[in-house]
């Protein structure tokens, strides 16, 4: 696990755990923005940003 993934997970808890109508969206958009975000911060000049992505999302996938 890695606290990357662990923070973009926790950081949607406040939408998933009741959610209301429009919450979808607004979970898909906030996840969009955190990835964005680390993305921002953890991607150096010679990282392939789409790479990085990728790297997010399985971290978040192996989440158990």
């Amino acid at each position: 696990m890695t606290t990357r993934a662990l923070q973009i997970l926790e950081s949607t808890m406040e939408l998933s755990m009741r959610p209301k109508r429009g919450d979808r969206q607004k979970l898909v958009a906030y996840v969009i923005n955190e990835v964005a975000d680390r993305l921002c911060t953890d991607c150096g000049e010679l990282e392939d940003p789409i790479e990085v992505l990728r790297e997010i999302a399985n971290e978040v996938e192996a989440l158990q």
